[in-house]
């Protein structure tokens, strides 16, 4: 966990949430906004490759988040 800064209000968990909730969202947007440009792309292009790889990430990255958040649900925070 990172110290603490002067100044700052320590964040409430539905914010937490919220913010996590959001995140999975937007990575699965764009995973499936990647897997049209994947899809429609000639094969063995630089286009169907990149996107590939991004799609590849943004679905990691919103299983990750989506994880993080049930975790959130499920367990709370430790602090």
């Amino acid at each position: 966990m990172s110290p603490k800064i002067k100044g700052f209000p320590p964040v409430h968990v539905d914010d937490l949430a919220a913010t996590l909730n959001s995140c999975a969202e937007g990575f699965a947007q764009l995973a499936a906004l990647l897997a049209v440009i994947r899809n429609d792309s000639p094969e063995f292009s630089d286009a169907r490759t990149l996107a590939s790889l991004g799609w590849s990430v943004a679905t990691d990255m919103q299983s990750f988040t989506a994880d993080a958040l049930a975790q959130l649900h499920k367990g709370g925070i430790q602090q």
